[in-house]
């Protein structure tokens, strides 16, 4: 980057390393105290010059750290050195740069909000996803990015082309963001829908993004659909921001209902959003929608993880919904093992897909533990209670002989999970032993008693299945009994049970800190 090129060009010119130092800091203190008119800039370059050179920023040196830092961690920069050590000396130097910048910056101004954005995703991995300093991270960049007034579709008319795409993207990153966090920790989100009425950015390349001739743009333009998608099969970071933004309109609504009475109109509203969230799925570009096919497509592994994270995320939304609905309706009870059926078949099919890229190694355990363990906490539970005399059976739409065989298969992976500490270990060990025990207590007793078998069902390759037919996903199934027993007293026999799983805020007993996955890489 041209800021970087400078630097590394002063330094190599200069033969006063000490008056060097001190003009380079003038000039970045001189430069951050200047603000910018960011409506007069109709050029990319234009607007680069005036963060480079001379005019290099305070939050242009903290992106740097930034990089540095996370370009270490991720093995694309390799040194001899203390890498534990770089990375730690890099994030408190980003800190200090956002320190500083918030003392100086006569305004908030968009390179500070990229800053506080790169340095809280690198917070993430150094502090945990659910530790205060996250926290505290998030809010001030919720506040900074709600100064900039990006979620006020009227600001964005006197900004350039590039600029307005590139708030559009910080906002809907952030937006994601806060929903993923306030649902790990239990806590409102900062940054509300019902306040704003931006749009999401344009599904275009960084390359298209950063064009400033107006012909050239409208030409781009031409080639979106009316709410923006583009018309070719394309695969880049603004799809996925459009995507997981559209979960986190849905999340957002959700995380009320947990904390309110129960009522009829209430379940209504439930209903109405699990509908909500699988139309928006089905609607979007079919590139975008995953299949199992699409690992042995020719598409590159890191495409096809984001097609399954992004996949597993709307699931994941379906899961929580109904966990909810299954407290006050029966009927949901189906549509929850159904979906937790399905979470669990896709986490299996990545495991079997690790040894394909290095990533997904790392990758796979955020998948299982963060999808993968409540889906197989709910099927365990439901295959005990079905082997529980005179209770009902599974319904005919589940193999009781292939959930028992998803199951072990997902012990096996659960054991084979490396490099485990503190209370992801705890968890994956207590996990792996309730599931195994609770399998042997469900076969033995199908063998006391000779219950017959249902035949299996194919599995569907398409997103929730039945939907394409306009049938809802909710429907009959174990009647009132099964309904009332619900799923809240998961294994409550000592060391058999899933103590850790009161499933509504599990995730918050896990350290998140240096696991892979997708809960804040966008």
């Amino acid at each position: 980057m041209p800021a970087v090129v400078d630097l590394l060009d002063r330094w190599n010119q200069s033969t006063d390393t000490a008056g060097l130092i001190r003009s380079i800091a003038d000039d970045i203190l001189r430069s951050t105290t200047s603000p910018i008119d960011v409506t007069a800039m109709r050029s990319v370059s234009a607007f680069c010059s005036l963060h480079h050179g001379k005019n290099l920023r305070l939050e242009i040196l903290g992106l740097i750290y930034n990089i540095g830092a996370r370009s270490c961690m991720y093995d694309l920069y390799h040194s001899d050195s203390d890498r534990e050590a770089f990375v730690h000396d890099m994030y408190r130097c980003s800190n200090e740069a956002i320190r500083l910048a918030h003392a100086i910056l006569p305004e908030i101004t968009d390179s500070l909000a990229w800053l506080e954005h790169e340095n809280l995703l690198l917070t993430n991995p150094l502090r945990g996803d659910i530790g205060s300093v996250t926290w505290s991270r998030l809010g001030e960049l919720s506040s900074d990015v709600l100064a900039l007034d990006a979620h006020r579709e009227s600001s964005y008319a006197k900004l350039p082309f590039f600029l307005a795409q590139s708030r559009r993207r910080l906002y809907a990153a952030v937006f994601h963001q806060d929903k993923l966090l306030a649902t790990l920790m239990e806590r409102p989100p900062r940054i509300s829908k019902r306040y704003s009425d931006c749009q999401l950015p344009l599904h275009l390349t960084d390359t298209e993004m950063l064009t400033d001739d107006p012909a050239e743009i409208e030409k781009l333009l031409q080639t979106l659909t009316s709410d923006g998608w583009s018309l070719e099969r394309k695969f880049c970071s603004s799809g996925w921001l459009r995507l997981r933004c559209n979960v986190a309109v849905v999340r957002e609504e959700v995380l009320e209902y947990p904390f309110q009475p129960s009522s009829p109109e209430q379940i209504d509203r439930l209903k109405v959003l699990v509908r909500q969230n699988q139309e928006q799925y089905l609607a979007l570009p079919v590139h975008l929608q995953y299949t199992p096919a699409c690992w042995d497509s020719g598409i590159r592994a890191p495409t096809c993880f984001l097609l399954t994270a992004s996949y597993l995320s709307y699931r994941q939304l379906d899961f929580q919904i109904y966990r909810l609905l299954e407290k006050h309706d029966a009927d949901a009870l189906l549509s929850l093992l159904l979906v937790s059926e399905d979470i669990i078949a896709t986490v299996m099919n990545v495991g079997t897909l690790r040894t394909r890229a290095t990533f997904l190694a790392q990758d796979f355990e955020f998948l299982i533990l963060a999808y993968g363990l409540p889906s197989a906490a709910v099927l365990a539970t439901a295959l005990e209670h079905a082997a529980i005399p005179r209770t009902p059976d599974l319904p005919a739409r589940l193999s009781r002989s292939a959930l028992i065989r998803k199951l072990t298969v997902f012990v096996s992976m659960l054991e084979s999970l490396q490099g485990l500490v503190g209370m992801r270990k705890a968890l994956c060990e207590e996990s792996s032993r309730s599931i195994s025990g609770t399998l042997d207590r469900v076969l033995d007793a199908a063998s006391d008693l000779g219950r017959s078998e249902s035949a299996p069902t194919p599995a569907s390759q398409n997103y929730y299945p039945g939907t394409h037919s306009g049938q809802p996903m909710i429907a009959g199934a174990f009647g009132a009994d099964m309904g009332e027993a619900g799923m809240e007293a998961l294994f409550p026999n000592g060391k058999d049970g899933f103590e850790l799983f009161d499933l509504p805020d599990w995730a918050s007993n896990v350290d998140w800190a240096n696991m892979g996955g997708d809960w804040m890489s966008l």
